[in-house]
């Protein structure tokens, strides 16, 4: 993993780094990928599926700027299942406070985007939305 971490910190230079999935919970096997979300100061977002010392990155990079304000929350809420690597300058934790009422709401283990049932709807972890993004079933505003 700090071979990867490297490659991230030499690449992109992230203010914070949050893994998520089977490396941050110690489940990874030989075929697993490297999630992880890195927010930068600035620059476009972006996804690196680069393969890094034999593993196969899933890495979103977005700036901080991307979370202030609104932003469809619960296409990050598994960042609560998984891990702040670092966080240089608070903006990790202003992510993770922000999620932490819609992950509440939302078990661990559902806390998974999933696909909606028609265009244009949206569907959080807990059910269908009713309405927009901002309409979660679960009344938490995801």
């Amino acid at each position: 993993m700090e071979k990867i971490l490297s490659y991230i910190e030499d690449t992109y230079a992230p203010a914070a780094l949050f893994v998520y999935g089977s490396y941050a919970d110690g489940s990874n096997g030989p075929d697993s990928d490297f999630d992880a979300l890195a927010l930068t100061a600035d620059g476009p977002a972006r996804r690196d599926v680069s393969l890094v010392d034999g593993v196969r990155l899933d890495l979103f990079v977005h700036p901080a700027a991307d979370f202030q304000g609104d932003f469809p929350m619960a296409e990050f809420l598994r960042l609560l299942d998984g891990k702040l690597v670092w966080d240089r300058d608070g903006s990790g934790k202003a992510l993770l406070e922000k999620l932490a009422p819609i992950g509440t709401a939302c078990p661990p283990g559902r806390r998974r985007r999933t696909a909606p049932r028609r265009p244009g709807a949206a569907r959080c972890c807990c059910g269908p939305a009713v309405g927009t993004r901002r309409g979660c079933s679960a009344g938490t505003g995801c």
